[in-house]
């Protein structure tokens, strides 16, 4: 055989071998398309002159249906701030139908939230009685719940696809396709936690994806498409100038193992419970500026919490002051957030931890906590960086459902805050300390 023979066949087995790939995508989305759902959202509106109730659109997301109850999983973010929603699905036969829903449970540490759609009343029409508009109901003979892959199958360099409804609702079920780019990342929840096992891929993730299922070549589900990375564009100038966030090739999804762990809590209780310390720390760049590289900085200790109770301390601006180090829990070291929140996930409410940490100034705790006699040996004024007294303190963590020092209902922490600058309205707008973290 020739070398232009060879080379022919090399071509054609080439070519065969895309083909098929190209028609695996193209009945992969037929399949699961009907699993894929747009998701607008709405808060209740409340006119200042006749006093009516109106609902005001917030904005749109994408879903995806989770079981055979039809229970649909998105994001946190999209329905944060949302009293209802209105679901659109597209059946088998290629038409659109309507649902009314509303959030059953809501988790800002993983970015995940649970709907609940009101199967009796298609496309808007009202239920003929109560029963029907319960979840009895079931949900129609052509919806499809989608097939659950795990992150140990997946590997760096697999093609992988996004379906969603970027940027508007003409846009609903758009795929796209990349491949999985990184492993192990982590992205920072609407509550200020670190999301750990995070997926990356180059598949255009856009404003609207959020929520949307990342599939592998087998129609799996193996992550949910929360975020990207990018830089803020300004459109041409207009009387409104609008903002808009450029696609880099990073997007960023919620594992499917994450997702099994959290879903049927939300479906069961509302709510995920976790252990917490009740404290805030400083995110690790702002606490390098104060000399600290390893361990977790204390910001703020919220009065008569468990983390107060047993001695912690937070950092005094006004007395230069800084806070306790965070440095390790039940033998286990703490140097980062990660190391804090892998700890964390196996700990319960109500748990005893040894935690020990780095003080800058032991002579201010004597009188606060007790403790082992402090070391002879005192740092010199402001030279926090050289030395640190070790210290063991035990702390019962508090059930996070009765926290009343956790996040909001917003996922934002409760105090403390920030005043912004006024917004362009002139209104003054508070929000989250940005280099503060929950825990």
């Amino acid at each position: 055989m020739s070398l232009d023979s060879s080379a022919s066949v090399v071509e054609l087995v080439g070519d065969r071998g895309r083909e098929r790939e190209r028609e695996g995508w193209v009945d992969l989305y037929r399949r699961v398309a009907p699993s894929v759902v747009l998701i607008d959202t709405f808060k209740e509106n409340v006119d200042r002159f006749t006093m009516t109730k109106e609902d005001k659109e917030l904005g749109h997301g994408s879903g995806f249906v989770w079981d055979e109850q039809g229970h649909i999983v998105t994001n946190y973010h999209v329905v944060q701030h949302a009293k209802n929603a209105q679901l659109t699905f597209t059946d088998t036969a290629g038409r659109q139908v309507t649902y009314p829903a509303s959030v059953m449970g809501r988790d800002p540490d993983t970015d995940v939230a649970v709907l609940e759609v009101e199967w009796g009343r298609p496309n808007g029409t009202k239920a003929a009685d109560e029963e029907s508009e319960s979840d009895g109901h079931p949900p129609p003979d052509w919806l499809r719940k989608v097939d659950l892959g795990a992150l140990d199958s997946v590997a760096i360099g697999q093609t992988v696809a996004a379906i969603g409804t970027p940027f508007e609702s003409t846009f609903q079920q758009t795929l796209t396709m990349g491949v999985v780019s990184g492993l192990g990342r982590e992205m920072r929840a609407p509550s200020g936690r670190l999301i750990n096992n995070v997926i990356q891929t180059d598949a255009a993730i856009n404003p609207g994806n959020s929520g949307g299922p990342l599939f592998d070549l087998q129609g799996r589900v193996i992550g949910m498409n929360t975020a990207l990375r990018g830089a803020a564009i300004q459109t041409a100038p207009h009387r409104t100038p609008i903002k808009i966030l450029q696609s880099s090739g990073i997007g960023l999804a919620v594992p499917t193992d994450t997702l099994r762990e959290v879903v049927p809590q939300l479906i069961k209780e509302g709510k995920v419970v976790r252990a917490r310390l009740g404290v805030m720390f400083f995110y690790p760049d702002r606490a390098k500026e104060y000399g600290i590289s390893k361990g977790l900085l204390v910001h703020y200790v919220p009065p008569d919490s468990p983390a107060q109770h047993a001695g912690l301390q937070g950092t005094v601006r006004a007395e230069r002051q800084l806070g306790d180090v965070l440095v390790a829990i039940d033998d286990h070291q703490i140097d980062t957030e990660t190391d804090l929140a892998r700890v964390l996930h196996e700990c319960q409410p109500g748990q005893t931890l040894k935690i020990k940490v780095n003080r800058p100034d032991p002579s201010r705790q004597d009188a606060l906590m007790s403790l082992p006699p402090p070391s002879a040996h005192s740092p010199l004024p402001g030279d926090f960086d050289t030395y640190f007294q070790s210290l063991t303190l035990y702390l019962t963590l508090r059930n996070s459902e009765d926290d009343p020092y956790q996040d909001d209902d917003r996922g934002e922490p409760t105090r403390p805050r920030d005043r912004d600058e006024s917004d362009q309205e002139g209104k003054a707008r508070r929000r989250p300390r940005r280099r503060v973290a929950i825990a």
